[in-house]
């Protein structure tokens, strides 16, 4: 069964909008089959919100530790997992957290529409 197996705690970055892991954080997903590592120390960014939408979505709100784990899945690309599969433990980690059916299923809808950039982006990023 699908679970975060720690949960993370977070320290602010250099910019407001940039947060920190202070220690690993794992989640078992049924959707990958794998425990997942976030290591200690991993730079994100929470949910990415257009800012017109944090009213109904908040950066910062239950779906917190999901979001640390598809930013880090973005970033680092394991060889075993495509964007499509990291959209999907999102979803997953999401439910797992509680988030209500209609966020989980906007944000998700948005990371698929225009996660391609990101992805793409990121083949450039520095781990």
């Amino acid at each position: 069964m699908s679970s975060f197996i720690d949960k993370s705690p977070l320290d602010i970055g250099e910019r407001s909008s940039q947060w920190l892991t202070t220690k690993v954080i794992r989640y078992e997903s049924d959707v990958a089959g794998r425990v997942i590592e976030i290591p200690a120390g991993f730079e994100t960014d929470l949910a990415s919100i257009p800012r017109s939408f944090t009213a109904l979505i908040p950066v910062n709100g239950k779906h917190r530790n999901a979001a640390i784990v598809h930013d880090y899945l973005y970033v680092a690309k394991p060889d075993w997992c495509n964007r499509s599969m990291a959209d999907s433990i999102f979803l997953e980690a999401m439910e797992v957290l509680g988030e209500v059916r209609w966020r989980r299923m906007a944000m998700y809808s948005a990371v698929r529409v225009g996660g391609w950039l990101y992805w793409r982006k990121c083949s450039k990023c520095e781990h």
